[in-house]
């Protein structure tokens, strides 16, 4: 009977051993621990929902230990060492919020349970997932932002690895010590912000990562993940260089931009394959005021974020891949790639070939004008001297072709003036009408010829001869011809008379008075 009543009152036992309350936020993740009795590590662990435990819904349960199960959004690894299990809750929603249970699956007595409640916010101070990128053996550093009421809380850094597992990056019993010796979490409560700095970056550090904070009580303990940051680490290769020409024994000149926040930073200048490696070839922390290191230079302007690089007396081993640099970190924002060619400068003598003469000019136009048969071929150099060569060309032959018109022209006047210059007068007469152009005067025609002989050196007086010239009466006889005979009269020493006959009423005469 006694025994009876002991299971009686062993079956209305609640067996819930805590309660505590969990908060998360929309999009994030939860990591619950359910701790249990020592006696409970070979029995079977779950995690249900429900007001009522006794008819709650399994959300995940196993059997196995020190195991990730997975089962949907929701992962539980039993980890009989430190005799609690975790649960995974990933991409919270309002719809998750509710009454949850940790229990220990125990035959016959009742299971022993945790009760937790589930509280969904959402909020905006935080991003849900940010991307960052850094280079290979260089440095990464990632803000993390938290809401207000979780200022006094442990801020909590993890990697995601095989199925969602995020393993903690700042816990001081991480196994692997080299890592954590390479995390360095800092808080800054003013702002509600935390930074994380992951150094000597590998290749092994690209993944996804979670920014979060961290409860810790009394049988009560959980985390939550607030913001996702996928990190990529590559190599100093991946950056797209800035490519820039310079020639030996002249001066080169690069400006390199910073960030504000690196003002007062050490800038520096290098040269090799890598940031981290790479070989210092001036640094400088003055402010606008020049530094030299042999035929290196570099002046620091502040007030534009930019500082200079002068290299004097460019030599052919100057080439190769050259880095600015305004921070030690080696993260991306703070250095710039440059690869620089040194080339020898070559003079280059353009030589311009005398222009044809005209008259060789017009005499290919002749030709190629005075045969229309064949097609012309112009010289390729003459398609690359433009318009200017065909305004030559064609004043060229105007000049040559108005000298030639003006020389035709002088050589006519000149013949023309020849062939009249000794005649002063011409008569012409008509054969058809018998009459000249001095008309008829009586019965005849006469013409009055002067011609002034020269006088002699004595003045002696003028004597007039006189002579009939006589015409052919038939008008088949030449008109242009004349018999003129002169006779001189011993009466009249000083005059002539010449009588020109024709038919008709009217006689030609005409006389000739010689001086």
């Amino acid at each position: 009977m006694r025994i009876l009543l002991i299971v009686i009152l062993l079956s209305f036992m609640t067996g819930c051993l805590s309660s505590f309350k969990v908060t998360g936020y929309s999009g994030g993740t939860v990591i619950i621990s359910c701790h249990y009795s020592t006696e409970d590590r070979s029995r079977e662990k779950y995690f249900c929902l429900g007001q009522n435990r006794l008819r709650c819904k399994d959300q995940i349960r196993t059997g196995l230990r020190n195991t990730w199960v997975h089962s949907g959004r929701f992962s539980l690894y039993d980890n009989t060492g430190g005799n609690y299990f975790k649960v995974i809750i990933r991409q919270l929603t309002r719809q998750d919020e509710g009454t949850y249970w940790c229990g220990v699956d125990i035959p016959i007595i009742p299971d022993s349970y945790t009760k937790v409640e589930l509280e969904v916010k959402k909020d905006d101070c935080c991003e849900k997932s940010v991307t960052e990128t850094a280079f290979l053996g260089g440095e990464a550093t990632i803000r993390c932002n938290y809401p207000e009421d979780h200022e006094d809380r442990i801020k909590y850094f993890c990697k995601e690895q095989d199925r969602f597992i995020c393993n903690s990056m700042n816990s001081k019993n991480n196994k692997i010590s080299n890592i954590v010796q390479r995390f360095s979490v800092s808080d800054n409560r003013g702002e509600r912000f935390s930074t994380v700095t992951i150094s000597d970056l590998t290749e092994d550090d690209t993944g996804t990562y979670w920014c979060g904070v961290e409860t810790s009580r009394t049988e009560q303990r959980y985390i939550t993940l607030i913001t996702q940051v996928k990190l990529r680490v590559i190599t100093w290769r991946n950056v797209r260089p800035v490519k820039k020409t310079g020639h030996v024994g002249e001066v080169f000149s690069i400006w390199c931009k910073y960030p504000r926040e690196n003002e007062e930073k050490e800038k520096l200048f290098c040269k090799g394959d890598s940031p981290s490696t790479c070989e210092d070839k001036i640094t400088s922390r003055i402010q606008n005021k020049m530094a030299d290191s042999g035929r290196f230079s570099l002046i620091d302007n502040r007030e534009k974020t930019v500082f200079t690089v002068h290299i004097k007396e460019l030599r052919p081993e100057d080439s190769g891949t050259y880095w600015c640099g305004s921070d030690r970190r080696w993260r991306p924002a703070d250095f710039t790639r440059f690869i620089l060619s040194v080339v020898a400068l070559t003079n280059t003598t353009t030589t311009t070939a005398p222009p044809d003469p005209p008259t060789a000019t017009f005499i290919s136009l002749s030709s190629s004008l005075s045969s229309p048969s064949s097609s012309p071929s112009l010289p390729s150099s003459s398609s690359l001297n433009g318009s200017g060569t065909s305004v030559v060309i064609m004043v060229s032959v105007s000049l040559v072709v108005l000298l030639l018109l003006i020389s035709l022209i002088i050589v006519y006047r000149w013949k023309y003036n020849k062939d009249t210059g000794s005649v002063s007068s011409t008569h012409r007469v008509s054969p058809d009408t018998g009459n000249n152009d001095g008309g008829c005067h009586g019965d005849g025609d006469y013409e009055e010829i002067m011609e002034r002989a020269p006088r002699s050196d004595s003045g002696a007086a003028t004597s007039t001869i006189y002579t009939t010239v006589n015409l052919p009466t038939s008008h088949s006889d030449s008109p242009h011809y004349a018999s003129v005979n002169f006779h001189k009269n011993p009466s009249s020493p000083n005059e002539a008379t010449a009588t020109i006959t024709k038919e008709g009423s009217c006689p030609n005469e005409a006389t000739a008075s010689i001086a």
